[in-house]
């Protein structure tokens, strides 16, 4: 999927198809598309868990749904029972299992009384749906009509003809309010058709569709990496051109790239190789408890709450008197530049690390950042990003991790991408490891008690630098 690190400022007019729609199946796996915002439905906003479509990265981010039917049974005035069917729309935000998009209009953070969806913990009948078609493989969603008030169901969740789980960016939304200036892409199941047909219209897309997509995109992103910097794409085209392409023959094709775009890498010209090395660089998805594909998760203790945790697109651990996650990763010796959007709460830490370096990563007081969804609307907006950069003088493992302090049972680290630059690795990568430290170093002495000594070890050090002619001399130096 497409992630905050990963636009490039070269573009290409190769054109990626939208994965099509399909017929609703039952049992089925698919990602459901509005057809009038053109995004799937996802997770974010109230709590990390109401349901919404996802505008930041079109056909990029979704929550995966598999139809299923049901019976539904309402008591009649005669005291006679009514059967009817139904479909639940079990989803993957937490893993498969009792996850489904449901109905809550008495929220208190998305506001009492705003017919909402969530996609977690749903009950019965809350979770039951009609779904049909309006042609074209084009559906609605509404509330069942045999569930109304005259069949004792309360008028915030009975059926209202005319209203439709759809898409309403004004519609109330105490989330909204407080974060996005009132504007909200939540899912609510009483949006008048009338006003907005295609934002009551939904697709069914299936997650093979989505596969190729995702690989087409990739594939599109790294040739453009790859053309800016002089490499020949046209085998590459080739297959992004071949309509019946497989996941397989795309990430081969992007594979083929990837090695060429590494060995033009220099300091001046770094090459994203986040997804050549990094298993799930965007750690963000999972059943909670469970480590993201990829990745370990190691903790201090066993706590109050499951860790990791997953919502609105970002990881975290929490409650939690320490913990990490990383990955032992295998690189070819060089340079490198490592990437993070992730925090710790103020008054407390956490460090990045690759191999033996590491840093301090952003604090933020939970005044201003105190559920992932705010963590979401941060990330998007560029925040805590945390930079490092890092050599190897030899190919082998490198451990890349965030770790969490052990002296607080409330601690809080919250991530959401991982990206990995290759600066080069001729001699003159290693010898501007030196130089990036050289400017302005000699201010540091001004107005300062210092040993000449010391002044003349850093002096040498960047002759030394200079100097090198083999990664040893210029890595010792730095």
């Amino acid at each position: 999927f497409a992630t905050l690190f990963s636009a490039t400022a070269f573009a290409l007019d190769w054109v990626v198809p939208a994965p099509k729609a399909s017929p609703m199946v039952l049992e089925d796996t698919f990602a459901i598309r509005n057809v009038g915002q053109n995004a799937f439905i996802y997770m974010g906003e109230a709590w990390g868990t109401q349901g919404i479509v996802d505008v930041t990265v079109p056909n990029g981010k979704f929550l995966l749904v598999r139809p299923q039917e049901a019976t539904a049974t309402v008591t009649e005035e005669d005291g006679s029972e009514t059967s009817f069917t139904v479909i639940e729309l079990q989803d993957n935000s937490k893993g498969w299992g009792t996850h489904f998009i449901w109905r809550q209009p008495a929220d208190g953070n998305l506001g009492a009384g705003n017919k909402g969806c969530f996609v977690d913990n749903g009950g019965a009948p809350a979770r039951y749906w009609n779904i049909a078609s309006v042609g074209n493989n084009v559906y609605t969603i509404q509330v069942p009509s045999q569930m109304t008030v005259d069949h004792g169901f309360a008028e915030d969740v009975a059926y209202v003809d005319g209203e439709f789980l759809g898409i309403q960016t004004d519609h109330g939304s105490a989330w909204a309010a407080t974060n996005a200036e009132g504007v909200t892409y939540g899912i609510y199941y009483d949006v008048v058709y009338a006003d907005n047909p295609a934002n009551c219209q939904w697709e069914f897309v299936k997650k093979s569709d989505i596969d190729v997509y995702a690989a087409k995109t990739t594939l599109k992103e790294v040739a453009e990496q790859a053309s800016e910097k002089g490499i020949d794409i046209s085998a590459a085209k080739a297959v992004f051109d071949n309509p019946d392409a497989t996941v397989a023959e795309l990430e081969a094709a992007t594979a083929a790239l990837r090695d060429e775009l590494v060995n033009v890498a220099d300091w001046d010209n770094p090459v994203d190789v986040s997804d050549k090395y990094i298993v799930n660089p965007t750690p963000t998805s999972g059943t909670n408890g469970v480590a993201p594909t990829g990745w370990t998760v190691t903790l201090t203790d066993t706590g109050s709450e499951p860790a990791p945790k997953y919502a609105s697109n970002c990881g975290e651990i929490w409650n939690r008197a320490g913990g990490k996650i990383s990955q032992v990763i295998n690189l070819p010796a060089g340079v490198y530049r490592l990437t993070v959007q992730a925090y710790t709460r103020s008054g407390m830490e956490a460090w990045l690390a690759a191999g033996t370096e590491k840093m301090l990563i952003a604090t933020v007081p939970s005044s201003e950042v105190n559920s992932l969804g705010q963590a979401d609307t941060r990330f998007n907006n560029g925040d805590f990003v945390n930079t490092m950069i890092f050599a190897t003088v030899e190919d082998g493992p490198m451990e890349l991790s965030l770790t969490a302090d052990s002296d607080n049972g409330d601690h809080w680290l919250a991530w959401r991408s991982w990206k990995l630059e290759s600066l080069g690795s001729s001699i003159d990568s290693y010898k501007r490891l030196s130089e990036s430290l050289s400017e302005g170093w000699e201010e540091e002495f001004i107005d300062k008690e210092y040993n000449q000594t010391y002044y003349d070890a850093v002096t040498e050090a960047l002759s030394a630098a200079s100097a090198a002619t083999t990664r040893e001399e210029a890595i010792a130096a730095y």
